[in-house]
């Protein structure tokens, strides 16, 4: 096997290993929950405020008294997870590669704060 061969090879087995690792991080910690729980919550509160009196306390925004619970589903960590990889088991250059990481994970933000806003203006 030539030279060239062999570090693609060991490029993959690298990106997998990466991959093992981070996936049981985000699965067994707490932190990307409550990181994007914060990332998700205020935006939805923010957007509310301009129709309504929303207050947030902890996962829970209140609004003329209905309570919208943020549960972890609602969250989507594990579909952040599933961008991630999608985007570590695609062979790509490591600058585009955190480019579109990046992007990905701002536009499933996006679009989450966006559902949940809609479907909260739909409670009320």
């Amino acid at each position: 096997m030539t030279k060239k061969g062999n570090q693609s090879i060991i490029l993959i087995f690298l990106r997998y290993l990466l991959l093992l690792i981070v996936a049981l991080f985000v699965i067994s910690s707490t932190l990307f929950y409550s990181l994007f729980l914060k990332l998700t919550i205020y935006p939805v509160n923010f957007l509310l405020n301009f129709f309504y009196n929303s207050e947030v306390f902890g996962d829970t925004i209140l609004i003329n008294g209905f309570q919208i619970s943020i549960i972890p589903a609602c969250v989507a960590v594990s579909a952040y997870l599933l961008l991630l990889i999608l985007n570590l088991t695609t062979p790509i250059k490591l600058e585009k590669r955190i480019k579109l990481i990046l992007l990905s994970f701002l536009e499933l933000l996006g679009i989450n704060i966006l559902r949940i806003f809609i479907l909260s203006i739909l409670l009320i």
